[in-house]
């Protein structure tokens, strides 16, 4: 058993255009070695150098993509699977990409790409982005881009809005008791949040709680581990 397996470990797989070049098998597509000539006595029982297996160059870039692959998708579960439990995240604001944009507004949308393409260094300084104007100006589609390009770099994103999470908070004091420890965790490396204007000026006195608890979670956010925050407000 073990002689069949410690066999079919120093086999190397030849692929039609390998060749031999200097003792060792070489990749026909990549023209990198797919062997190296090794002297192990102990496990050969003789000190003559024979090959051994190892990664061509297109090998170890397939491998390479495929674990990639495999990075992406349990990203996205996780993801995914912390947005259904926790009922906070707003999928609705995860629509639009940069590649939609109409380049109405140049300017603003280089400024939210930046942000993205340069998201260790945001992460690193707590840097935020505040996006403001009025209706229709552009601000959820570009926080929506935002959070789209860092999803591709496997960041995790929180989008939400503060009505949403008035309305999570009042539900009942179980909920208010998660949701104060999800906003706690800090593990969410970057939070987008929609304000309205007109909402949060006409607030009902009985959402005071919810308010003071988006407070706490802003400044938190800031004073904590200094996790960014995107926020859009409508003026």
């Amino acid at each position: 058993m073990f002689a069949e397996v410690l066999k079919k470990a120093m086999t190397t797989k030849e692929n039609p255009g390998d060749y031999m070049k200097d003792g060792v098998l070489v990749c026909g597509r990549c023209g990198t070695p797919k062997e190296v000539l090794l002297s192990l006595p102990a496990l050969t029982g003789t000190d003559t150098p024979r090959p051994f297996p190892i990664s061509c160059k297109c090998q170890k870039e397939a491998d390479e993509r495929a674990e990639n692959e495999r990075r992406a998708v349990e990203f996205k579960n996780n993801l995914e699977a912390r947005w259904r439990a926790d009922g906070f995240h707003d999928p609705s604001y995860l629509k639009p990409t940069f590649s939609d944009d109409d380049g109405a507004n140049q300017k603003l949308t280089g400024v939210c790409q930046k942000y993205a393409d340069r998201w260790p260094e945001m992460l690193g300084n707590g840097m935020g982005l505040l996006l403001y104007g009025g209706v229709g100006a552009g601000k959820t589609f570009l926080a929506g881009c935002v959070c789209n390009a860092l999803l591709k770099k496997q960041v995790s994103v929180c989008a939400t809005s503060f009505p949403r999470v008035l309305n999570v908070l009042q539900n009942s004091m179980d909920r208010q008791k998660a949701l104060l420890e999800l906003l706690e965790d800090g593990s969410w490396e970057l939070s987008c949040g929609l304000s309205n204007g007109k909402v949060e000026r006409s607030i009902h006195p009985t959402q005071e709680a919810g308010c003071k608890a988006c407070e706490d979670f802003m400044r938190k956010r800031k004073k904590g581990a200094g996790e960014p925050t995107l926020i859009i407000i409508d003026i």
